[in-house]
Order: structure tokens, then C-alpha cells, then sequence
């Protein structure tokens, strides 16, 4: 049809055409990435070529989604495989930033945030470099890429743009992502600093990436829940029984012929959770010899389940007490010259006198000398 009889729309749209094609053809970030290949069978997102990165940048909130998608599984990552080892841990550094002088605090603070997101960008990093794409941005159908050569994103860019990138972007009121509302390629500061971008994939939504996804969740949510369930199980073994100062009183006298060491504590303080380990491990070595400890918490029954999850990550597997009257008729029946500081221990030989009546953290070491004391070693 001769151009003069054709409508002013068609002349447009293949002008457009021929514009969109050109610039496809010239500009070296639509060229096929180098990873195509190998992109392939292992990928979420399926392979890649040119024209993967011919699409529209991803929208504002399927990035977020995806985000959030990727964000929980990270956390049930996290919980399943660490929490047990670096929970006391985590709840020590929190716990200092309440109790300990400012800079402490600060820098408990600070390790908690570093911390959580090094392993956060490493987690993604890992994952997206494994299997061609993390969950989230899998099942939306997007993907982080190089900025000029449209390759996937490399492990330390992406790891630098999941952590210092966006930390840098949710500061000050989270600027950083506002930045994407204004950008026509709709990029973050994180991906201007990384030199990135988030594109949309030609497979979107496709069943192999919606069964690949599917099935890492599952997998993910199945080891978190059958954590909890074991964890649930060992918190309801534990023995836990309220107790007044006379009644630990007559606990002691009826331990007569036996050192006994009693530790009052808090779930909420760092160095009464640092005691619990060497504690353990020395009553274990002195038991047969004549040693009882005996934990008894500064807390009433409203922490009692709190109480019970730290026993049972200690795995604390004898009867222990928590404190059933108010804090000083308990406080001054213990011992009137005690401040109420904890952790605070009182150690008796085997004849009832005190060796030891003191607050503050107890080293393995010191703690071993005193029960060697008491037991007359």
C-alpha cells in the first residue's frame, strides 16, 4: 500500500518499529549476555537473550514484592540453620544496647545491623548466582542485571547493592528508593551506584519457574517448621517451678553434706546467659563430687515462657525456679547487703557456710577455683 493511502498511525507505528530495532542493534546493553548459555537448565528465570532486555523496567512495587518474597525466605533460612547458635548471642548484643553506657550500645547496634545484612547480601548473592535468580524476583519475572553489557548482575555487584547499595538507600527516609520514581529506567540509588538495573524477563510467570520456586519454598518453610516443632518440644520438657526466698532457704538446708551453688538470673541479661555454659559444664564435672546448682530467675511468671526458651537453648535438663513474691522481700531474704544486680551467686560449702556472695559475671576459671573451694578439694 502506497504510503499516501496508508493511515497517519501505521506510518508511526513502523517508524517505531525501525527506531526500536536500531537502537536494539546499536546499543551494547541489548546485545546477548555472555552468561546465555549457562544460564539455561539451573536458571529460575529460564535462559536469556536480547530481547529479555527489550522489556519495560520492573515496576516500583513487583520489585518490592519480590523483595518481601525473598526477604521471609532468607529469615526462615536464617532461623532454621543459626538461630540456635547465635541466638544467646543476638540477645546479648540487644540487651547491652538497653543496660550498657552509650557507646556500647551504639556498637551493639551497629554489629546486629551489619551483621544481619552482610548475611542477607550474601544469602541473595549466593542464591542468585546458583540458580539464575533469587525466589522472589523469579516468580515476578525479573531480574537484577549490568547496567551496559545486560549480563546478570556479578556476585560481589550484587552483593554490594543488596548491602552497602541499600543501606544507602534507606537512609534518610528512604530517598534512595523514592529515587527510582524518577528515574525512566526506574533505578534506585542502589542501582546507580552498582550500576544496575531491574528488568523484566520474557518467561514471566512460566510453570517452571513457578515449580522451582515452589518447590524451595516449600523445602524452606518445611525445615523452619519442623525447627520449630522440635524446639517447641524441647521447651515443654523443661521443668520450671515458681519459688519464694524461704522456700530456696529450705532447698539449701536439705542439700546438707553438698555445696550448692545458686545463680539468680534474667533471660534479658547478657552476662547471667554467658554464665550458662560453663556453669553447665562444671556442674556436670562436680555433680558426683557433691555439687547442686540451683538457677533461679529474678523474673515472676510473666517471663516464664521467655524463661523456658532460654533453659531449653542452654538445654538446662533439671528443675529450675523463677521468683514468686515481690522483688525486695525476695531480694533482702537472699542476702540484705545484695543491690539486686545480676547476675548475682551465692556459693555454700558443705556445711552451709557462705564462700561467696557476689554480683557480676563469673569466668570459667574463677567460677571452677570457688567450687573446688566449697567441696574442699
Amino acid at each position: 500500500m502506497p504510503d499516501d493511502k496508508r493511515g497517519r498511525d501505521e506510518v508511526l507505528a513502523d517508524l517505531k518499529r525501525f527506531d526500536l530495532t536500531t537502537q536494539t542493534n546499536k546499543d551494547p546493553r541489548f546485545k546477548k549476555p555472555a552468561s546465555y548459555k549457562k544460564a539455561g537448565p539451573k536458571s529460575l528465570s529460564g535462559s536469556y537473550s536480547a530481547a529479555d532486555f527489550d522489556l519495560e523496567p520492573a515496576g516500583f512495587a513487583r520489585r518490592g514484592l519480590a523483595f518481601m518474597i525473598d526477604l521471609i525466605l532468607i529469615a526462615l533460612i536464617f532461623e532454621a540453620l543459626l538461630i540456635s547458635s547465635l541466638g544467646p548471642l543476638v540477645t546479648s548484643l540487644l540487651s547491652s544496647s538497653f543496660f550498657a553506657p552509650g557507646p556500647i550500645a551504639l556498637l551493639s547496634i551497629a554489629t546486629l545491623v551489619i551483621g544481619g545484612m552482610l548475611f542477607f547480601g550474601f544469602s541473595l548473592s549466593f542464591i542468585d548466582r546458583l540458580l539464575g535468580g533469587t525466589p522472589g524476583k523469579a516468580l515476578l519475572g525479573i531480574r537484577v542485571v549490568d547496567y551496559s553489557s545486560g549480563d546478570p548482575a556479578g556476585f560481589l555487584q550484587y552483593l554490594f547493592r543488596e548491602t552497602i547499595g541499600k543501606a544507602l538507600s534507606s537512609a534518610l527516609f528512604l530517598l534512595g528508593y523514592v529515587l527510582a520514581f524518577f528515574q525512566i529506567e526506574g533505578r534506585a540509588l542502589h542501582d546507580l551506584l552498582c550500576k544496575t538495573r531491574v528488568k523484566t524477563t520474557i518467561e514471566e510467570l512460566s510453570p517452571a519457574r513457578w515449580f522451582s520456586a515452589a518447590i524451595i519454598g516449600i523445602v524452606l518453610i518445611g525445615g523452619a517448621f519442623a525447627y520449630r516443632q522440635d524446639h517447641a518440644q524441647s521447651v515443654s520438657k523443661i521443668d520450671l517451678k515458681p519459688l519464694t526466698a524461704q522456700e530456696l532457704q529450705r532447698r539449701i538446708r536439705n542439700s546438707m553434706g553438698r555445696a550448692v551453688v545458686v545463680n539468680l538470673w534474667s533471660p534479658y541479661c547478657g552476662p547471667c546467659r554467658q554464665q550458662f555454659p560453663h556453669f553447665l559444664s562444671l556442674k556436670k564435672k562436680y555433680e558426683n563430687e557433691g555439687l547442686d546448682l540451683i538457677y533461679v530467675a529474678v523474673d515472676d511468671d510473666s517471663a516464664e515462657n521467655q524463661l523456658k526458651r532460654s533453659l531449653a537453648r542452654f538445654g538446662v535438663d533439671f528443675t529450675s525456679y523463677f521468683r514468686n513474691e515481690d522483688f525486695e522481700s525476695f531480694a533482702n531474704e537472699i542476702d540484705s547487703n545484695w543491690s539486686g544486680a545480676i547476675p548475682f551467686t551465692v556459693i555454700f560449702d558443705s556445711n552451709r557456710r557462705v564462700i561467696y556472695s557476689k554480683s557480676g559475671f563469673l569466668s570459667a576459671s574463677a567460677f571452677e577455683d570457688l567450687i573446688q573451694k566449697a567441696l574442699k578439694f
